[in-house]
């Protein structure tokens, strides 16, 4: 499976990965753990579903420097198949 924006919200159940509100399509982001700008890549593991309130919180900060919890640590799915829309 590829690594894309669509499937990191799929593995996550379009759950925030912090605050655990279920999000619309619309309304979910994606939040790099550590930051683009402090070398974090794009990859399943740097990578969670968020809503728009905690990634505005949490901005470009470390989880440290936020102060936010994951409620998972992300992974790479196993088995994991796109649903076709």
């Amino acid at each position: 499976m590829s690594y894309t924006k669509r499937n990191v919200h799929l593995r996550d159940a379009y759950v925030c990965q912090y605050c655990i509100t279920r999000c619309k399509n619309d309304e979910a982001t994606i939040d790099h753990i550590v930051p683009e700008s402090m070398g974090g890549a794009g990859s399943w593991e740097n990578t969670v579903t968020c809503c728009k309130s905690c990634n505005y919180l949490k901005d470009n900060m470390t989880l440290a420097q936020s102060g936010l919890k994951l409620i998972k640590t992300p992974t790479r799915p196993k088995g994991f198949r796109e649903i076709v829309r």
